[in-house]
């Protein structure tokens, strides 16, 4: 899709860990036309308590249907089958309370986007889990503008056409669907302090045009890569698209400029990747406090920034269903550095 420019009311800002969470029950309490969620896990872990992340979005999302405010929600099917579980549960709940709930098989869906009113919108590495919203290190993006939010609905639409209806699961009488904590403490999620930032333009990368349109950027690049990447790998085939991406890296600290990478090793089978680019001579940074390092973004030069659910492997690049953001600002570019190196406290 071709770039939006921004408005004179438009902003951008950045999420991270769980001022998504924040944000999205702050949109959803305003919604009063449409909301949209695309997200590859929307689960329901019935030992949640109720004041987790994941049970107030969704109870949030049916208080929207409530309210008269058309809701869908679109999931992905994961091959984990605990997850998928999760999945179909988080489907019941909602359907059960007239949320209409579709899943997308035919196509690995991998995205990540919220859109509230076609004015709204959300859109990076969280999922719809507990561990996503609250524990992982993540990034995604708030964008108050109505074309980018109208092209994500969009996108939404033509998705949601090809998607099939969830199936009502039943759950053991052992489980019960509706936790009943003892615990009567609700869990204040504020997006208070969160400001946005202009913005030159904004581009939607669907699928494959990521890995062109990163390639072209990377070619380009002057000064400085900041490269974050919950999960990357290098073939030794030449035609594949992460390969292309890694040897952008070390064709761009071949010209002297600034390359560093953060990523989780735990998370990168054989560290593939990382052996290629520290045997180049560019720093690989291991997340090493505990969490589970989720991020999938670049700043080029302080000025462009990418985000989004693609990750640096075949499957994001080629067959799944993956969206994400090109933004040129330097101000977002800042937040973007900041938030990106502050789970490793370095640069």
């Amino acid at each position: 899709m071709s770039a939006s420019k921004q408005s004179s009311d438009a902003k951008i800002g950045v999420l991270e860990g769980s001022a998504l969470a924040a944000t999205l029950l702050e949109q959803l309490e305003q919604a009063h036309k449409t909301v949209w969620v695309c997200s590859y896990l929307c689960t329901l872990d019935v030992r949640a308590p109720e004041n987790s992340p994941t049970r107030l979005i969704l109870k949030a999302l049916a208080n929207a249907a409530r309210r008269g405010v058309e809701v869908k929600v679109l999931q992905g099917t994961p091959s984990d089958a605990r997850l998928d579980l999760l999945n179909a549960v988080a489907a019941r709940y909602l359907m059960e309370r007239g949320v209409e709930t579709r899943r997308l098989k035919e196509i690995d869906l991998h995205a990540k986007f919220f859109v509230v009113d076609d004015s709204c919108c959300t859109i990076g590495s969280h999922n719809l889990t507990h561990k996503a919203l609250s524990q992982n290190a993540e990034l995604s993006a708030v964008v108050w503008d109505v074309d980018t939010a109208s092209s994500l609905s969009k996108s939404f639409a033509a998705m949601w056409e090809k998607a099939k209806p969830s199936h009502v699961m039943q759950v053991k009488a052992s489980q019960p669907l509706v936790h009943t904590s003892k615990s009567k403490a609700r869990k204040k999620f504020t997006a208070t302090g969160l400001s946005g930032v202009d913005f030159e333009s904004i581009e939607i990368l669907e699928d494959a045009k990521y890995n062109t349109f990163c390639q072209a950027a990377l070619a380009k690049a002057q000064n400085r890569i900041i490269v974050a990447m919950g999960l990357l790998t290098f073939s030794r085939l030449r035609t594949h698209p992460a390969r292309q991406l890694i040897e952008h890296l070390i064709e761009a600290h071949g010209r002297g400029i600034s390359v560093n990478v953060f990523t989780d090793g735990s998370r990168n089978w054989k560290r593939s990747a990382a052996r290629k680019l520290q045997a180049s001579g560019i720093p690989v940074h291991f997340i090493s406090n505990g969490r589970s390092f989720h991020q999938k973004a670049l700043v080029i030069d302080d000025q462009l920034s990418i985000l989004g659910s693609h990750n640096w492997t075949l499957p994001a690049l080629r067959l799944s269903r993956e969206i994400s953001l090109a933004v040129r600002s330097a101000s977002f570019a800042s937040q973007m550095t900041q938030a990106i190196v502050s789970p490793f406290a370095v640069l």
